[in-house]
């Protein structure tokens, strides 16, 4: 008998496709990959003409745009397997990002990259993990463990 077949006088029955959280889930699923290609699909158009790296560029946020649309009908007829493969596209869109994020960090802003720099020459592992460890083990407020420090190092 073949995968997937169904014997005779057997029934094909996946009870967890009828349980609420599944369904929910499936929901908020189908509902973010759909705001996600209409997204992508509004920005590419709408600035078709300013996108970094020229008509080859705006091609490729299309295609994803159309993936994504596709993903989510997938999604909604309980596709097995779409998941894994729109993870792993969201990552390599994660990295067209990271490659054309220059444009975004190149703004002027006066004193950014002082301070920035400042940061990284004072910061090191071990100040690193005694940072981590007050907000993680000693449950100390996030800001306040980063202001103190920045105090004390005289950044701010």
């Amino acid at each position: 008998m073949a995968v997937g077949e169904v014997r005779p006088g057997y029934e094909l029955w996946r009870p967890n496709r009828e349980k609420a959280e599944s369904i929910t889930t499936k929901f908020v699923l189908v509902l973010l990959l759909v705001a996600t290609s209409a997204i992508a699909a509004l920005v590419t158009i709408a600035g078709f003409s300013l996108i970094t790296g020229g008509g080859g560029m705006g091609v490729i946020c299309l295609i994803y745009a159309a993936l994504y649309a596709f993903f989510a009908f997938l999604v909604f007829r309980w596709n097995r397997g779409i998941l894994p493969v729109a993870a792993a596209l969201s990552m390599i869109l994660a990295i067209f990002c990271a490659v054309g994020a220059d444009s975004w960090f190149a703004r002027d802003k006066a004193g950014f990259e002082n301070i920035l720099n400042q940061v990284s020459a004072a910061m090191d592992t071990a100040t690193l993990t005694d940072l981590g460890k007050q907000i993680a083990v000693d449950n100390k407020d996030i800001a306040a463990v980063a202001t103190a420090w920045l105090q004390s190092k005289g950044l701010v």
